[in-house]
């Protein structure tokens, strides 16, 4: 098992160290890092076109931290949906297998 990383990743113009990552996690934190700048940069050019009065960088990383929670609710939200669809289409699958076998 691969020992934990101590990894330094950028968001909002600042340099954050992040100790004790996962191995596996990495690329994650990396990528989770990039997405963020992405996003941080499309709200501060929506917010300035519309002229809404934010005012600094704990603003914008405010709201794209709520969109992202409404994001990962949605995908949480679906993720049961789609648990409770299998759950019961596998249900009907083992009554029709059992039926078959009782034949």
């Amino acid at each position: 098992m691969a020992e934990p990383l101590n990894i330094s990743i950028s968001v909002a113009e600042r340099t954050y160290r992040m100790v004790g990552i996962p191995a596996q996690d990495e690329s994650y934190a990396r990528d989770a890092a990039r997405m963020l700048n992405e996003l941080l940069k499309k709200e501060q050019q929506k917010l300035s076109y519309q002229k809404v009065g934010y005012s600094d960088r704990q603003d914008l990383l405010a709201m794209v931290a709520v969109k992202c929670m409404i994001e990962v609710l949605k995908l949480d939200e679906q993720h049961r949906d789609l648990q409770k669809t299998l759950f019961h289409k596998l249900g009907d699958l083992d009554a029709l297998c059992k039926s078959v076998l009782s034949d």
